[in-house]
């Protein structure tokens, strides 16, 4: 088969070891593409691969996203974090690069989650009874802090960011995944990347702030990332 674009997957295509099932139409963010595979010649389950964009002025950024959100993951263990699944045979078996499609992009996967988004639920119930918002933001909590102890920020706390492992069913336990490392860092490094409507006002004054940056009074990470668990419950409810 001949060198494909990202943009024109489909299922059936190859990417490594693995065939494409579906295209999430919600998996096409800014910096990579998430689609739905099973290995192409064994029997085996489902895997989410993310595949990081090519081309552009931003390509380097891209890739270095993808590379840091598999170190990150590789060294959180939680029920609450979306688990690394492996690719490849190689020195680190959880990424590879894609040769089948244009530019080569590098690609990493993950644990199929079949329950959908918090998002998802949001647009299609409207707002959540109060015990059910809390009983999801405290599991959430959870597993923030559990990703603060470990020396990590999130960054990107928003609802769709946060998967299930089944479809939500009334009377039963919430089980919330936290996915999307790719703006996540160290708690010592400052990083603005993220979704605005759920920063933190200190990291959006840093980012306008003309001072040097000797200058600029830091923002604790671990507390933007508390400010936007607030913003998410506001949304919740």
């Amino acid at each position: 088969m001949a060198l494909y674009r990202l943009s024109d997957v489909k299922p059936g295509y190859p990417i490594g070891q693995f065939k494409v099932v579906k295209v999430y139409p919600e998996g096409r963010g800014g910096m990579a593409r998430v689609i739905r595979s099973v290995p192409k010649r064994e029997k085996g389950s489902e895997v989410a691969l993310k595949i990081s964009r090519v081309g552009g002025p931003n390509q380097q950024f891209f890739f270095a996203a993808i590379q840091k959100e598999i170190e990150i993951l590789q060294k959180l263990d939680h029920r609450g974090v979306v688990k690394l699944e492996r690719v490849s045979g190689g020195k680190n078996p959880y990424k590879e690069r894609a040769i089948e499609i244009e530019g080569s992009p590098w690609f990493f996967g993950m644990e199929c989650l079949r329950g959908g988004s918090l998002e998802g639920y949001i647009r299609t119930l409207g707002s959540l009874k109060l015990v059910e918002a809390a009983a999801i933001c405290h599991r959430v909590g959870i597993t923030l802090a559990y990703i603060h102890q470990q020396g990590f920020a999130h960054n990107d706390v928003k609802p769709d960011n946060i998967l299930f492992r089944s479809p939500l069913k009334v009377g039963q336990g919430y089980d919330p995944v936290l996915i999307d490392f790719g703006v996540a860092a160290k708690l010592i490094k400052q990083q603005l990347d993220g979704s605005v409507v759920y920063m933190a006002p200190e990291r959006l004054q840093e980012s306008r702030d003309p001072s040097p940056p000797e200058l600029v009074q830091r923002y604790d990470p671990a507390k933007a990332d508390v400010w936007s668990m607030g913003i998410l419950l506001y949304r919740l409810i």
